[in-house]
């Protein structure tokens, strides 16, 4: 096992992080104090949440819990530095039914678009411990949109559209459990940001 090292944010130059979650409250609970760190080193972070959430609610409507989460998602990312959030609706709690492979479309596209030079998601490795299936299928199509981007022969219709390959430099993973970290980040000048 790697013993982790404590890194600190490296200057972002305008240089964009793409963090990829199923969720609204996905980033603040993981890696809101990083995203603030990103954000205050002058990194561009975009949020790509895949699910409308529409069932995390109790009392509500399906339509009043969508507005809720998008709302409570949109002032978090405020507070946290997010420059932008991309919302891909798919239904929340269901994306085992949902082909990783249209996913990972959706996902290359999105990387392709923003061209980041980090991409962030949920710990493809993490199994134990991980109890939600939404998380399990976004880490697995991150993972795969992260190599698969750099490509013109998957999805060449992107290409048509004007979009090209691109290649992330670094890839980053967060988790209920991480398999094997490498790296800490001292969140304690954003902490009170993340609560």
């Amino acid at each position: 096992m790697t013993v982790p090292a404590v890194r600190t944010i490296a200057p972002g130059e305008g240089r964009v992080v793409l963090v990829v979650v199923a969720h609204a409250d996905d980033v603040a609970l993981f890696l809101g104090g990083t995203v603030a760190a990103w954000a205050d080193g002058g990194w561009r972070v975009v949020v790509v949440r895949v699910t409308d959430d529409r069932t995390d609610s109790v009392g509500k409507t399906e339509a009043d819990t969508i507005a809720a989460n998008h709302a409570e998602l949109r002032a978090a990312a405020g507070i946290l530095g997010v420059a932008e959030i991309v919302e891909l609706g798919h239904r929340t709690d269901s994306l085992a039914d949902v082909s990783e492979v249209a996913l990972r479309e959706q996902l290359i596209r999105q990387v392709r678009v923003h061209r980041p030079y980090a991409l962030v998601t949920f710990d493809p490795d993490a199994i134990h411990g991980e109890d939600n299936e939404d998380h399990r299928v976004v880490a697995r199509a991150t993972d795969e949109a992260f190599w698969t981007s750099q490509f013109d022969q998957h999805h060449p219709e992107h290409l048509a559209e004007g979009l090209r390959p691109h290649g992330c430099f670094e890839r980053w993973y967060f988790g209920r459990r991480v398999v094997d970290p490498t790296d800490i980040v001292d969140i304690t000048a954003t902490l009170d940001r993340k609560i």
